[in-house]
């Protein structure tokens, strides 16, 4: 099968005295589900997600964060890279978007490899954490700004990120990919964005450097 490629076209228009990007993208030929396909899919999402958890200037005076999109598509490419990390181990037809379950399917050289990347990459973010828990803790200005309750809140949320290891973060976002995009209905959802980007690279780079060695 021929691999495709896609093509795009752009301009500017003006729509209700909005200057907008206006985009026509073709693709030749039909995506073919390889390992390099995923990752690929899986890294166009990684990227977004990215994009997304920056705040920026909502134009009326306030923050934007796109917290929930950002968590979609973080746990939408570390679903992408797990399912290319399967179909390099010849796991085919694999469906679902749980990532627990994705990650229990691979082999236990490549959970290895993830969670040792993971590890590194976390660690580095505890010392803030502690320092981050410490100013809560005693204060410094942090009752100005919020409640007992908020405060009581950060304090638990900051522990619970202290204390996560990659088996937590799995089992708390392991069906983020269909939850977070509900939470309207659930408000019951962990914005675990920095440790979910911590674990998408790490699958990233694992699918990577199979593809590499491969070829």
């Amino acid at each position: 099968m021929q691999n495709s490629k896609t093509y795009r076209i752009s301009s500017k228009i003006i729509i209700n005295n909005q200057e907008k990007d206006f985009f026509i993208t073709i693709k030749t030929n039909p995506y073919s589900q390889t390992p390099l396909t995923l990752y690929n899919f899986g890294k166009s999402f990684l990227l977004a997600g990215e994009r997304c958890r920056k705040s920026e200037d909502n134009g009326d005076g306030g923050v934007a964060s796109l917290t929930v999109p950002s968590l979609v598509n973080y746990a939408f490419s570390v679903e992408l890279f797990l399912k290319g990390i399967c179909l390099h181990e010849g796991i085919n037809n694999v469906r679902g978007h749980e990532i627990k379950v994705l990650f229990d399917r691979i082999n236990n050289i490549n959970k290895s490899k993830i969670e040792g990347l993971f590890n590194s990459s976390w660690h580095q973010v505890i010392p803030n954490l502690n320092e981050m828990h410490s100013l809560v803790l005693n204060d410094n200005g942090f009752s100005d700004k919020f409640s007992p309750e908020i405060k009581s809140a950060f304090l638990i949320e900051i522990g619970t990120l202290i204390n996560l290891d990659l088996s937590k973060l799995l089992d708390i976002t392991n069906n983020h990919f269909a939850n977070v995009r509900y939470e309207f209905e659930d408000s019951n959802i962990e914005y675990l964005e920095l440790p979910l980007s911590i674990l998408a690279e790490s699958v990233s780079t694992v699918l990577k450097d199979l593809i590499e060695s491969t070829v």
